[in-house]
């Protein structure tokens, strides 16, 4: 059995004969709590439910980096509530999904710079790269939530 490897600056976590994880090491200050929280690990599960991002309690370590607390105190302040979450987290998915998170933070930037937010269905066709052939077989494939009544 592997075990994770910790020093003073990163801790890794091995598989098979690779280091899988590097993370840094994070310390905490005045004796609060400290965190390393990657979005990406989430993301999931807040897709299905948007509005959890609004009251979690590990909001702030969940986006990645100060640009993203920029965009999301712009998006909470101009648009209603759930509005906000869900375009949060549709952003935050397309930024693991389609890897772009340091050019889609500075292309949001420039969008608010310039007095407007793209929608998400914009942000996708210009940032996620899977075809749209691919991404129609998806939905054609996903399976139905629908219930049948007997």
């Amino acid at each position: 059995m592997k075990k994770a490897k910790l020093n003073t600056l990163e801790s890794g976590c091995p598989f098979s004969c690779l280091l899988a994880l590097t993370l840094p090491r994070v310390y905490s200050v005045n004796h609060e709590r400290a965190r390393r929280i990657d979005y990406r690990h989430l993301i999931g599960v807040l897709a299905r439910k948007p509005q959890a991002f609004r009251y979690s309690q590990l909001r702030e370590d969940l986006l990645p980096n100060a640009t993203y607390r920029a965009i999301w105190q712009h998006l909470d302040s101009h648009l209603e509530a759930r509005a906000a979450c869900k375009r949060i987290v549709g952003i935050l998915a397309l930024a693991a999904r389609a890897d772009c998170e340091q050019a889609l933070g500075a292309y949001l930037l420039e969008r608010i710079a310039a007095g407007s937010v793209p929608t998400l269905t914009a942000l996708e066709s210009r940032f996620d790269a899977r075809d749209a052939a691919t991404q129609q077989a998806e939905l054609r494939d996903r399976p139905s939530t629908r219930v049948s009544k007997s």
